[in-house]
């Protein structure tokens, strides 16, 4: 799943005009190096992103903690009018 919002920098979403052609390719590369059993921590991909401030890393946070509680409570009334 692809997220952009905001504050969230993610080097495939600059504009050409930013000249990140090697930044880009070095990013996904690290981390490409370190997925799908690559590394100690277990065959995932993993990816980063850099936030512009610790607020837009809270905002995130609780708007993407928000979305979870929803969908739970979407799938919860589904399961019980299925019953």
């Amino acid at each position: 799943m692809n997220i952009t919002a905001i504050g969230w920098i993610r080097p495939d979403k600059l504009p050409l005009s930013f000249g990140v052609d090697i930044l880009k390719q070095e990013w996904f590369d690290f981390f490409k190096s370190i997925s799908y059993g690559k590394s100690e921590i277990g065959n995932y991909k993993v990816s980063a992103g850099v936030f512009k401030s610790y607020s837009h890393f809270e905002k995130y946070t609780i708007s993407s903690l928000k979305q979870i509680i929803n969908t739970q409570k979407i799938r919860n009334k589904n399961v019980s009018t299925t019953n």
